[in-house]
């Protein structure tokens, strides 16, 4: 330990800022995986740190310290709350740095708002050097500076992370999954960096950044989840922006699990298109029970349009045959769309909708397409864009809550639905508890389309 900063330093706070206007949205309240990386991160240097996470506890936590600097990631819907956040931190003499989807919105301005550093793309490992360097005597070539793309080159270098139950308790997963109830989940991350370059996307909205895939070694992630089992989860949910997009690293994986002989269900997310036998079969031998797919639209030149899907085949085609996959090996599906997309038309938003219907589909989630930064598709001149996080209530965006609204309800109000989800679900009912959550859920699917939140 590096008694000198300890001394020097009264200690680093790390938040994650949360929105008042998604606060009642009945959100995946996931971990901060990135700020409990950084946090390892920092106490290896000698920094002692706390975490308030706004998404579990409104109230910041009881500091026997003033901290020195104040790390906030914030997301592009709650820029108020996290530059609110670095005045605060400003007022206490502290050091402010911004950190995740809020830092990509300083890129056109003039300076760097109310922080003093702000940290693009996957921070867990470059942020030490940036807290030890804005805690010299003379931070001047860190103060005011905008680092940009910092990234995790090699993810074996990331410290392991303690858990506890009571942590575990914090982030439930928010829908049931086929087979036994879990209580308690872990989360494990196992690479960063996302090899597709679809045009509706951005780093802004991933997990990770940049375009190169890097692995973390699969001893080192099969230890990770160890950690979890070991704390009290029962299943776990891997966090990688797709974790099917690498053969050799899922039979890995899955052969890591077999050989360790544990048995719990788990949660990734996929595409349609990596949907194979052999893939589909290793996930359902190791032990998934529920794939959140990235299918956006069933209309294949909509697909098309937006890069989401760029060889001549059909995209609903192969959209069809990867659900028919996890359906025969048991696997529960949840398709991810989006709606409102610059030049969607009301007949291809209609295919989409009529598509639902007839898909063995566990669950469906779906967003309004948004002009984040990076974004490479093209949005109309003069239109919002679909900005949620800064949209008023334009005829366009009216339209497309309605559409979301349409997709909500086609499938879940559709004849039928409530008969297949309690065949496969109905364990999950049984604990009182479990209702207050479906019920914030259905609420808001009724509600989808009726206001901006």
């Amino acid at each position: 330990m590096n008694t000198h900063l300890q001394d020097a330093s009264k200690g680093v706070l790390l938040v994650r800022a949360q929105s008042r206007k998604a606060a009642a949205h009945p959100r995946h309240r996931h971990p901060p995986l990135s700020l409990l990386y950084a946090q390892a991160g920092l106490e290896r240097a000698g920094l002692s740190c706390q975490l308030w996470d706004q998404w579990v506890r409104s109230t910041p936590p009881e500091l026997d310290w003033h901290p020195s600097v104040v790390v906030v990631m914030g997301q592009s819907e709650c820029l108020e709350e996290a530059a609110a956040l670095a005045r605060w931190a400003g007022s206490l003499g502290a050091k402010t740095v911004a950190v995740g989807q809020q830092a990509y919105h300083y890129r056109d301005s003039a300076g760097v708002g109310p922080w003093d550093c702000i940290l693009e793309g996957e921070f867990e490992l470059a942020l030490a050097g940036v807290v030890v360097a804005l805690l010299q005597p003379a931070p001047r070539l860190i103060q005011g500076k905008r680092y940009q793309r910092v990234l995790v080159d090699d993810p074996d270098q990331l410290p392991r992370l303690s858990v506890s139950m009571d942590q575990l308790d914090h982030y439930p997963f928010p829908l049931p999954v086929r087979g036994r109830v879990v209580r308690r989940w872990g989360y494990v991350q196992t690479a960063w960096g996302c090899p597709y370059a679809c045009d509706h996307c951005t780093d802004v909205v991933r997990k990770s950044s940049g375009s190169r895939l890097r692995r973390r070694r699969v001893g080192a992630v099969l230890d990770d989840i160890a950690v979890q089992l070991q704390a009290g989860a029962e299943g776990i949910v891997f966090e990688d922006d797709t974790l099917f997009c690498s053969p050799a690293h899922l039979r890995a994986l899955c052969d890591g699990i077999a050989q360790r002989g544990w048995d719990f269900p788990w949660v990734a997310n996929a595409r349609p298109d990596e949907l194979d036998e052999a893939r589909v079969a290793l996930a359902a031998g190791a032990g998934a029970v529920l794939l959140k797919l990235g299918i956006e639209t069933a209309d294949s030149s909509l697909a098309q349009a937006i890069g989401k899907h760029r060889s001549e085949s059909s995209w609903r085609e192969l959209c069809e045959s990867g659900l028919q996959r996890l359906q025969q090996h048991g696997i529960g599906a949840l398709a991810l769309l989006m709606t409102g997309m610059p030049g969607e038309t009301a007949d291809q938003h209609q295919t989409t909708r009529g598509w639902l219907r007839r898909q063995p589909l566990d669950y469906v989630q779906v967003q309004l397409f948004t002009s984040y930064p990076e974004i490479q598709l093209a949005v109309t001149p003069g239109s919002e864009g679909g900005s949620h996080y800064r949209a008023g209530d334009s005829p366009e965006r009216q339209r497309h809550l309605r559409w979301q609204q349409r997709l909500y309800r086609g499938f879940y109000l559709r004849a039928g639905f409530a008969r297949h989800h309690l065949r496969h679900h109905w364990r999950w009912y049984l604990r009182p508890s479990h209702w207050v959550r479906l019920l914030q859920q259905a609420a808001f699917v009724l509600s989808a389309g009726r206001s901006n939140g």
